[in-house]
């Protein structure tokens, strides 16, 4: 009789918890909350997840009622039966409970903690306390792998000379042979060719002039071709990509004619590496950016960032990306204020690191955005650049 008594208690126990733990899920997707601990793309398995812990939930109940009927009829079958009948739970094949009340109670303790905190607690966005122990990324590409960043260095440091490049070439035309020559500062002593002899065999000059007039516009064609080949190269040497980092350089080369580039929501850590990535290629644009206000106890009065929590799967694995704003106004920010940057874009040296600094235009107010959070973006990326 014990036996069936301390089963029937655990039983009832579990069920409590399973029941608990579904009510918990139910309420946070009835107050549409959910998102704050997970990324949208999970919510649907957390539904079916709901349900199944509801199912467990009911069938541990049961195993609970059927524990205060089997007692009787295990009493039944001692006198009647002779302990002849054999029950589900009397086969040694489930797992016995702790005999310890202060054992069980520490177990189900680990469950039921949790679950009142999260009944008990308030749900909160996570904002600048939480930056302030995870630490802020200002250089959204340093999450990038080793290549990449490799590639960033080298970006950076010959992006200049291959806008110099672009521009000199303009400066030159190709001559028949090869030889570029200076189309702007052509040899003065440079005299007229003699006008061809007079050849006898009229035919035979007719064709030969004929042929020649059919091998000039080729000649243009090619010399077009190959000016048209090396812009197209230069402008490629802007955007060096490896395989991890292909699409990135892709997004660049998308952003890069655009003189205004708004960070939008969705694709935003993509965008933010982007800029990050192939920095000396967007200075002087013109960035449109939303999100809280952070400060670091070091920063100056005029500064600050703004920035958005990244979260790859659930809260836990939430990290705070961002760009650092200089604003003379930027003492009259509290921080978590929500606001929309409009900035130019630059660099400046943060820690004896050079960061991307925005000079900010332009600083809105506005409202928090439903879900604050920012996610990896898996669709095309060219949407990213696409205009809203």
């Amino acid at each position: 009789m014990g036996k069936h008594r301390s089963l029937k208690r655990h039983y009832y126990a579990r069920g409590g918890i399973l029941l608990g733990f579904t009510l918990y899920m139910t309420y946070l997707a009835q107050i549409g909350k959910l998102h704050y601990y997970i990324v949208p793309r999970m919510i649907p398995y957390v539904h079916l997840t709901t349900i199944a812990l509801y199912v467990l939930a009911l069938y541990t109940i049961y195993l609970a009622w059927q524990e205060k009927s089997s007692k009787h009829q295990h009493h039944e079958h001692d006198h009647d039966q002779g302990h002849e009948h054999t029950h589900g739970h009397d086969c040694s094949c489930q797992h016995e409970p702790p005999r310890s009340k202060t054992k069980s109670t520490l177990i189900y303790s680990l469950f039921i903690f949790p679950l009142l905190l999260g009944f008990l607690l308030p749900d909160q966005l996570m904002g600048s306390d939480v930056v302030a122990v995870k630490g802020m990324n200002l250089s959204a590409s340093s999450s990038v792998s080793p290549v990449q960043a490799e590639t960033a260095d080298r970006t950076n440091g010959t992006a200049e000379s291959v806008l110099e490049s672009l521009d000199t070439a303009q400066g030159y035309e190709q001559d028949v042979d090869g030889t570029l020559i200076n189309a702007d500062h052509a040899p003065a002593d440079q005299e007229e060719t003699d006008s061809p002899p007079i050849v006898e065999d009229t035919e035979s000059t007719i064709l030969e002039q004929e042929g020649a007039d059919s091998i000039v516009p080729e000649l243009g064609d090619d010399e077009s071709t190959e000016g048209t080949s090396s812009e197209d190269q230069s402008f490629e040497a802007l955007f060096p990509s490896d395989q991890y980092s292909v699409e990135l350089a892709e997004l660049g080369k998308l952003l890069y004619p655009k003189e205004s580039i708004t960070v939008k929501e969705e694709g935003f850590l993509e965008t933010l590496t982007t800029l990050d990535l192939y920095r000396d290629n967007f200075i002087g644009k013109t960035i449109v950016i939303s999100g809280f206000v952070y400060r670091e106890p070091d920063m100056s009065s005029d500064t600050f960032v703004v920035s958005r929590m990244a979260m790859q799967c659930c809260s836990a694995d939430a990290s705070p990306y961002g760009f650092l704003v200089q604003w003379d106004e930027a003492n009259t920010l509290e921080k978590d204020a929500w606001i929309e940057v409009v900035g130019t874009f630059g660099l400046t040296q943060y820690q004896d690191i050079e960061i991307v600094q925005l000079k900010a235009t332009e600083i809105n107010r506005i409202a928090a955005p439903d879900d604050p959070y920012v996610y990896p973006y898996f669709d095309d990326f060219i949407k990213i650049a696409e205009e809203e």
